[in-house]
């Protein structure tokens, strides 16, 4: 099992503020104290030079945070101005303190209602904070929060969340109706699982972590399934290469697909196998392809089925097999899938073999499936849009019925083989193009090939292989978003695998 960072569900972050307070003694207001430090600070260090300040608060204890936020803003010698939704007739405890702070340090909060007025002045400010809505949200958000947050997302403002983007689910990542779009998120005491996947991405901008200086004691207490993949769990198969090396110590994999017409998606597999590090690697494809891909990667050992491919030779040659990129849906890939559900090697599954999979459902405790929502969509029989509302859930019922592990891909991929949760916190939008799911194959499988001699479990091949993908897709992104190609990642797969520390 990679060693990782911890990611909390709502309910255990809960437990944890409340233990905090109950088993430690720092009181609430305390914790809140803390939490408008953190958050200023941020802000302070992104935008040095602000000067406007406005600060969007409810009444429950993320507002309490903004209501210091605020104080510590006009002890600063910032102008700020705080915008009030919600009762605060009903408000009590920690964030009634506050506000009574707050008053007492002569700004009162104004209270929030729709007008050109109030777009203005949102519009005028050098950072907004919101404080609207915490974790606690399970709702959609109706009027005034709704208009207020529609409102914010319209002006070329810097957003700073305190703690997680108002009208975002802590533990799925999706709007419950809308959700503010940060620039920066302040996550609090607990990294929340939802953050990280999904529409997440997006509403978050880039992640801070505080943990209010509260004991280390307090995270052992709290089992955590989900876990934030680091870069560094790729020196777990990465290591410094012995003298004595030879291609044998790293394995073989052997790719299938590529029926006519999709040379393409073997090919870039293929080269993306080579470029992860197996030693050997053999491509079962049509003839005419046979002969292409060889010509154009001559490293290749290809392969035409049936005309010259001996399948039973090369499966038993092989240490792990992937199957699916340009398998396609005639009767040719068809035999192919068949054959590979024999195998008890590991195996990678992805593009047409995971809808042969959905046509005949097995279970296997060897293969990784890797679907992105609209194949995950035709595996579980629903809607994509089911999927992508609770992309964990969806995961772990994937692997459920069909055993091994799911790799769920999409804005922070998601791991699982049913203990345990990775989610990958690297990737960019210049992924979205054809032949990237082909090219995490090909690594998938090399790393697969190569995990005999390292002990690697079978969730551990797919969170390295991931990390891989997104950090070569990275480095490819450095040259613009826009137009990058799966070829253009393979290009990179090396730099990242002989990067150290």
């Amino acid at each position: 099992m990679l060693a990782e960072i911890n990611l909390y569900s709502v309910q255990q972050s809960r437990d944890m503020d409340q233990l905090v307070i109950n088993e430690y003694g720092i009181p609430a207001y305390e914790l809140m104290q803390r939490a408008a430090l953190a958050c200023f600070n941020i802000g302070l260090r992104l935008w040095p030079d602000a000067s406007n300040v406005i600060v969007l608060c409810g009444t429950g204890n993320n507002g309490g945070d903004g209501y210091l936020i605020a104080k510590r803003c006009l002890q600063h010698g910032l102008n700020v101005s705080v915008i009030q939704l919600g009762d605060i007739e009903r408000q009590k405890g920690a964030a009634l303190m506050a506000r009574q702070a707050l008053r007492k340090a002569g700004l009162t909060p104004m209270l929030y209602s729709p007008s050109a007025a109030i777009e203005q002045k949102i519009s005028s400010a050098d950072i907004v904070y919101d404080a609207l809505l915490g974790t606690g949200l399970e709702r959609e958000i109706a009027a005034p929060w709704k208009e207020m947050i529609l409102t914010l997302n319209r002006q070329a403002v810097p957003v700073i969340a305190v703690d997680i983007p108002s009208g975002l689910h802590a533990d799925t990542g999706i709007p419950l109706g809308a959700s503010i779009t940060a620039h920066a998120t302040v996550c609090l005491l607990s990294r929340k699982k939802g953050l990280y996947t999904g529409y997440a991405p997006q509403a978050c901008g880039q992640i801070f972590f505080d943990d209010l200086g509260v004991s280390h004691k307090v995270y052992s207490m709290f089992t955590s399934h989900t876990q934030l993949l680091r870069a560094s769990c790729i020196q777990k198969i990465y290591q410094q290469r012995t003298k004595v090396a030879h291609k044998g110590v790293y394995g073989h994999a052997l790719l299938i697909g590529g029926d006519v017409g999709m040379a393409g998606s073997i090919h870039l597999a293929a080269q993306a196998a080579l470029r992860s590090g197996a030693g050997l690697v053999s491509v079962i494809t049509t003839k005419n392809h046979a002969v292409a891909t060889s010509q154009a990667q001559p490293e290749l050992m290809c392969h035409a089925f049936p005309e010259a491919a001996n399948y039973q030779e090369l499966e038993t040659k092989a240490s792990a097999i992937a199957i699916g990129p340009g398998l396609g849906f005639a009767r040719w890939g068809q035999m192919l899938f068949q054959k590979a559900l024999e195998s008890k090697k590991i195996k990678i599954v992805d593009a047409s073999a995971l809808t042969w999979l959905a046509q005949n459902v097995c279970k296997n405790d060897s293969w990784i499936l890797t679907p992105h929502p609209g194949e995950a969509a035709t595996l579980l029989g629903v809607t994509i849009a089911q999927i992508e509302a609770d992309r964990f859930a969806a995961a772990t019922a994937i692997q459920i019925k069909y055993g091994g592990v799911c790799l769920l891909k999409g804005a922070g991929s998601i791991i699982t083989d049913g203990h345990i949760n990775y989610v990958c916190p690297f990737g960019n939008p210049g992924m979205a193009s054809g032949g990237m799911g082909d090219t995490l194959t090909g690594i998938l499988v090399a790393v697969a090939a190569q995990a005999k001699s390292k002990e690697l479990s079978l969730v551990d091949i797919a969170a390295i292989g991931v990390t891989v993908h997104s950090l070569a897709a990275d480095y490819a992104a450095k040259e613009g978003e826009h137009g990058m190609l799966a070829s253009d990642v393979i290009q990179q797969i090396r730099r990242v695998i002989n990067t150290r520390g």
